[in-house]
């Protein structure tokens, strides 16, 4: 019997490499760490490759899937790294009340992992950060229209200076 699954990357990142943390996965993964056992998984034989982009950069991830079993009932849960290579077993934890949810990782240590990503700690220095960049940013971009205003506005004046030259 084939299961929904939830997977947790390692780097708490989705395939597009961007953040999902939320409030429902902080739940999800609160759940899994009060209520995980831990089995092991049986590689199957096909996976999937994966190419992210980050900006500019690209990488390749691979998704493998593995197979468990609880109470006669088979799950698969998925393990994406940047290795080609899969091991033939991995540890998998899984709910005990729901065994379709699980993970390849540890759900405790994602879980303070995702905490601690969630501080405003991290964000306000990137915020500040960020703001000052703009201020800074702003200012230049002023000084620049300022003087081309200047320069394109300013009446030069006709002087007797060259006279004063020719007359030597």
């Amino acid at each position: 019997m084939e299961s929904d699954y939830c997977f947790y990357f390692a780097d708490g990142k989705s395939p597009r490499g961007d953040k999902i943390i939320s409030k429902e996965s902080i739940q999800d993964l609160q759940n899994l760490c009060e209520n995980a056992i831990t089995t092991k998984g049986k590689l199957k034989d096909s996976y999937k490759e994966i190419t992210v982009k980050i900006g500019k950069i690209k990488s390749k991830m691979y998704e493998f899937s593995y197979d468990f079993a609880v109470n006669g009932i088979n799950y698969t849960t998925i393990y994406t790294t940047n290795l080609t290579r899969a091991k033939d077993s991995i540890s998998i934890w899984y709910n005990k009340s729901n065994p379709g949810k699980s993970s390849t990782t540890n759900p405790c240590v994602e879980l303070e992992r995702s905490k601690k990503e969630k501080t405003i700690g991290n964000s306000t220095f990137y915020y500040i950060g960020g703001i000052l960049m703009l201020l800074i940013g702003a200012g230049l971009v002023w000084s620049s229209i300022k003087k081309i205003f200047i320069n394109l506005f300013r009446v030069k004046k006709k002087g007797n200076s060259l006279n004063k030259i020719d007359q030597f």
